[in-house]
């Protein structure tokens, strides 16, 4: 990646409190800059990576998430926040090791092509403050540090990745998808369809070992 990273540079056009959804089916037509191959833009104390896959994108953000420490995260909305409950009642299931994850607090290293071999990646159950169920990075520093933000950049696609892998553990829980749409950037788009979506993406931004 040659180009540099500062936050303080990036656009300055979203509001804090926004939280795009893991996969956009229309692009994003408010300024950015184009950084590693991925479109930047910031709020006042947050930011927004999307990547473009074919005719989608994948979205992402990032911002501080303790003291000393900052994250990167996607959303995969808020379709399973009344099913954490009856998760948590079931116990962990090897079968759904994403959610599975979320339950236990514990990290997943998301295998990825270079050095480091894997990102570790943790899932964040949707609760009362946060209605989206959300997969997070997170490493030492701050926004104003370029290095942080360089690893966050790397750390992006497999959070990304693992929302993806969770939509896709959804649609194997509820077996009969709900005949719903569900509004996304680019219009309606039917829960089924864009769980497939999820699906093909995941297959397809998984490194082959």
């Amino acid at each position: 990646m040659t180009d540099s990273l500062s936050f303080a540079a990036l656009p300055a056009v979203l509001d804090d409190d926004e939280v795009p959804f893991v996969l956009g089916f229309a692009p994003d037509p408010r300024p950015a800059v184009e950084i590693g191959g991925a479109r930047y833009r910031r709020g006042p104390t947050s930011y927004q990576v999307e990547w473009p896959v074919g005719e989608l994108w994948l979205r992402t953000f990032g911002g501080m998430v303790g003291a000393g420490r900052a994250g990167i995260m996607a959303s995969a909305g808020p379709i399973l926040a009344e099913w954490w409950p009856l998760l948590t009642d079931a116990g962990p299931d090897p079968a759904r090791p994403y959610l599975s994850a979320g339950l236990t607090r514990q990290v997943v290293e998301v295998p990825v092509v270079g050095e480091p071999s894997s990102i570790p990646v943790r899932v964040v159950p949707s609760g009362p403050d946060q209605p989206q169920t959300t997969a997070l990075a997170n490493c030492d520093g701050t926004l104003a540090d370029e290095v942080t933000l360089l690893v966050l950049h790397v750390a992006s696609i497999p959070v990304a990745r693992v929302a993806l892998h969770l939509l896709v553990e959804y649609r194997e829980l509820v077996g009969a998808v709900p005949d719903v749409d569900v509004a996304t950037s680019g219009g309606s788009v039917p829960l089924a369809d864009l769980l497939e979506v999820a699906e093909q993406l995941a297959t397809a931004l998984t490194p082959q070992r």
